[in-house]
């Protein structure tokens, strides 16, 4: 009995001894990187009465980190200059690139395009002359979008 305790110990310790694991060989590691940037828009402007053109500043991004066919749309949508007293008075004016001079829509900035641009406010003389007196307002208000851009 002695003898089949010890062989019985015996092949158990064996089989502890050359079990063998098997494991996954692989390990998968992620990340995600959220891109990044900066947008400076123009700051409030005071527009001096007759003038044409009034350049207002730029818009500029910076800190530019955008995945591979990604950029920063940033459009804009005006309000009319209006008078503070009387609503109904009002004074036209055009938002404009400054170089080359156009109607400014909006900008796509890439990371390969990040370059400024300077924008104006265009008051005809005919509608400044057709102005009534009183202080006048306006807003602009820009939407910055990252996108994915079609190649």
């Amino acid at each position: 009995m002695k003898k089949l305790s010890s062989i019985l110990l015996t092949v158990a310790v064996a089989f502890t001894l050359s079990i063998t694991a098997f494991a996954a060989t692989e390990t998968t590691i992620t990340t995600r990187v959220e891109p990044t940037y900066t947008v400076t828009i123009p700051v409030d402007t005071a527009i001096i009465y007759g003038e044409t053109t009034t350049p207002i500043g730029n818009i500029s991004i910076s800190n530019v980190n955008f995945e591979t066919g990604a950029g920063v749309e940033v459009t804009t949508q005006k309000t009319d200059l209006v008078n503070s007293r009387d609503n109904t008075k009002k004074i036209a004016y055009t938002l404009n690139n400054t170089t080359p001079k156009s109607d400014f829509t909006g900008v796509t900035f890439t990371s390969s395009d990040t370059s400024a641009r300077p924008l104006c406010i265009d008051i005809t003389s005919t509608d400044w002359n057709n102005a009534k007196a009183g202080d006048y307002s306006a807003t602009l208000t820009f939407t910055i979008a990252y996108k994915t851009l079609n190649s």
